[in-house]
Formats: structure tokens, sequence, C-alpha cells
């Protein structure tokens, strides 16, 4: 059923009876109109999808006649919403257009936080985005996922046109006719960004948006290793900048991918960066790490998180990285599956780790890697020595491996380990404390003739140390 054009309830919410204001109803009323706006607010949560009728704002006007005039006159509960749709039939395509314009009506002037996912390049798609422009100057948190070229009409919006918008992420599909200079927006009013766009962007379209945007506090960015290096004395101070993430694709052959990369990290000035990642979605071989870990020292003093994707770096080049950030709370580390040869979360890197000199802060590590390049007996070793409550005087309280033949995680009162079919353990404990006498009862041996270790399987000593 269409949503209606007007400002009172939908019809389908006409059609209720409306219950005279009850005692609960009254009580309701003693609070004030601020506590009432808050109590709905928590309710309905952040971005509501527009097309439920069933729950929401829309659920609210059924209540009774206190709560549907409340509803109707508070445009901060129709602000924030979102629409992730994979496909729209016609029909159902109407409904959702209805539905957004009518929440669109309802939030009247105030600013807008909204999701529009909608990979699919269709009418409604089109329709969808044409009628959330319309209401441009009211964006403040927005997120589009969609083709390019139902976002066409972003690119040809003036640069007046969204003075309330303050964080934007945007993520294309397909080809698209225009470039990040041709996005006519103030990137200076922005504090967060995240853009993954086709086409892809370059790093000279980064270094446009980075310079302008001096008030970005989050920014991740995919691009191509293009860059200008006609300009080497060119520097772009970002005080502000705390979470910085870059996803980076081969470039033209012309200058070396690594050369772009490493020219590119010398203009950055981030004294406030908190937290680091770069993902290389390539296979040339770096030749001067050196200039990365020259980064990583002058961010080093503050940095806390850091996420290497699939460099192609050795184990010792690793430790030396790590060597640069020396109050890392936070470790990332990504490599390609299918290369063993190449895997360097192996024995050596773990035998590293296990000195508590080297990023003594260390609270969480999530691994991505092949999975066979090392031994339990060194993953043990190294959880010995970093386990927060094991009174050694590390942080640790997270690991992940995440691999095709290991599952594992580690949390302060739980843990599960499966390993290539012959390894299936998981447990909640009983205090954090016994986390490393219950894991060395199977982690002290690199292969298992049993197919799943239960708890059953534990000694009664240990099992004394699980919830069962």
């Amino acid at each position: 059923m269409p949503f209606p054009s007007s400002s009172s309830a939908p019809p389908f919410v006409l059609t209720r009876s409306l219950k005279s204001t009850t005692k609960d109803d009254q009580l309701f009323a003693a609070f004030p109109v601020e506590i009432r706006v808050e109590i709905f607010r928590h309710y309905i949560g952040e971005l509501f999808p527009v097309d439920k009728t069933n729950a929401g704002p829309l659920l609210l006007l059924r209540v009774s006649r206190a709560w549907r005039n409340l509803v109707l006159h508070t445009p901060q509960l129709w602000s924030s919403f979102s629409l992730d749709v994979q496909r729209a039939t016609v029909l159902h395509g109407q409904r959702l257009i209805s539905a957004l314009k009518y929440w669109l009506k309802q939030s009247r002037h105030v600013s807008l936080t909204f999701k529009l996912r909608y990979p699919v390049l269709d009418t409604v798609c089109t329709k969808l985005f044409q009628e959330i422009l319309s209401a441009s100057y009211r964006w403040r948190d927005a997120t589009l996922h969609a083709p390019s070229a139902s976002l066409l009409s972003l690119w040809e919006a003036k640069q007046d046109s969204f003075p309330a918008l303050r964080s934007l992420s945007v993520e294309t599909v397909g080809l698209s006719p225009f470039l990040i200079p041709d996005l006519g927006l103030n990137w200076a009013q922005l504090v967060t960004l995240d853009l993954f766009l086709i086409t892809i962007p370059t790093l000279d379209d980064c270094l446009h948006i980075l310079e302008q945007g001096v008030n970005l506090t989050a920014c991740s960015l995919n691009a191509v290793c293009v860059l200008d290096t006609r300009d080497p004395q060119r520097v772009i101070v970002l005080p502000k900048m705390k979470d910085l993430e870059l996803k980076l694709y081969n470039g033209d052959h012309i200058s070396p991918s690594e050369t772009s990369l490493h020219a590119f990290l010398d203009k950055l000035d981030c004294p406030a960066l908190r937290s680091f990642g770069v993902s290389w979605n390539l296979i040339d071989h770096w030749t001067q790490p050196d200039k990365l870990f020259a980064f990583l020292n002058r961010i080093g003093a503050h940095l806390e998180s850091l996420n290497l994707g699939y460099l192609p770096l050795t184990t010792p080049q690793i430790v030396q990285a790590l060597k640069a950030v020396p109050f890392l709370r936070h470790l990332s580390l990504a490599l390609s599956q299918a290369d063993r040869e190449n895997d360097y979360i192996n024995n050596e890197f773990f035998r590293a780790l296990e000195d508590t000199a080297l990023v003594p802060r260390l609270q969480s590590v999530h691994l991505n890697c092949n999975g066979e390049s090392f031994k339990n007996s060194s993953l043990l070793c190294f959880m010995a020595s970093r386990w927060k409550y094991h009174g050694g005087g590390g942080q640790l309280e997270a690991l992940d491996i995440v691999s095709p033949k290991r599952q594992a995680k580690y949390r302060p009162k739980r843990f599960q380990d499966l390993k290539e079919g012959k390894l299936d353990v998981r447990a909640s404990l009983k205090s954090e404390s016994s986390m490393l006498r219950v894991v060395a009862a199977y982690l002290n041996k690199d292969s298992y003739e049993m197919l799943c270790f239960m708890n059953s399987d534990f000694p009664s000593d240990i099992r004394s140390l699980l919830h069962l």
C-alpha cells in the first residue's frame, strides 16, 4: 500500500482504532517532552529502514492519540533512515519511493543521517537517489552504495548544495565518466570520508582531497599508484587526522607503484594520527621498505592501530616495522592465504613477539595468513608472554587467526580453535587467568589423531576450569 503524500498518518494507521488515553499514557505523559522524544529515539535506533511499516515511528503512530501526535510532530524521529535493497520490482520500487518521500517530508528541515545501498542499476535506484539529493541541503551523515550511473547527479551538484554535510561514504559500482576533481564538494567541511570509487582515483586525486580536507579526522580512500612527482617539496598538514586507510592498486608503470606510494607518504604530515592502514593489491616486491619504516617512525610516537594488508615484506621487515610503533595497541596483518612460501606469520614472527619490549602495549592481534608456517608451540609461547591475565606484564586480550586450514579466536574468558578438521575445541572459562593452562592442554602438540577435541577430552583438573 503506497505511502501518502500528505503530512497525516498513513491510511493503514488511520484504519486502526485509536484508543483513548490510558493510565499508562498518563504516566508517560508526565515526563517532559524532551525525555519522551529521547525514549522514542532510543526505541527507533539509528538508520531505521523506511520500508518497515510494522515497526519504528510507524508502529508508534498506532499506540494512542498522544503517541501519534508526538511522533507526527517530532521530525527528529524521521531524520535517520536506511534503504538496503538488492533489487526491486516495479511495484516494490513505487512503495520504496513513496516511503522515502514520506520520511523526507516528516523530517521537515532536520539534518539527515541516511544510508542508501542499492547496487543494481535500474530506474528505481536512480529515482531513490534523486529524491534524497533533493534534500541535499540537509545531508549530515551520508552513506551511498550504488552504481556510478545512478549517482551522476552527485558530481553535477554545486559546492554549496551540501552545507550541513559532515560525513560522507560513497562506494560505487561500474565506471564513471567523472573523476574526483569533478566532484563539487567542499572537502574542508567534512569530518569523516570513506570513498571506494570506480573509476579508481589516483594518488594525485587523494592529495587533492587531503590538501583541502583540513578538518578530516578519519579518511579511507582507494587509489591507483599514480603520482606527479614534479613537486617533491609539497607537504600536506592534516592536524586533525586520526584514522587513515589506503587501498592501493597498480599504476601506469611509468613510475613504479612503490616509488609513488613512498612519495605520497612523504608528503603527509599527520601529527595526531592514531590508526594507519594500507592494503597493497599488487604482486610487486618492494625494493625500498626502509621508506615505509621511515614513515612509520614519523607517526609511531602516537600510533595505536596498524593494519598492513598483503605487503610484500619478510618477517625481519615486519619486525622492523613494529619497532617503529612502540605504543601500538592493535595489530592487523593480512597475507595471501594461498602463499605459504612468503608467509611471514611463522615461528620467527612469534618468537620475535615473545619479547614484550617490542610493542609492549599490544592488546589485540588479527592475523589473516596461510596458517601453516608456525607451530602450536610457537603460538603458545607467544600467548604465554603476552596474555594480560597471565601475570607476565603483557596486555594481550584478543587474538584472531584466519586461514584456509585454521580458524582461531581467543578472548579473555572464551576461545575456539578449529584446525583442518582434526581439531575442534571451544570453551568458556570461569576465570581469565585460566586461559594459558587450558590452551596448553592442546596447543602443546602439533598433530592430532582425534577428529574432535571435546571438552570431555580435557583432563579433569582442566575441566574444572571450564563452564561445561
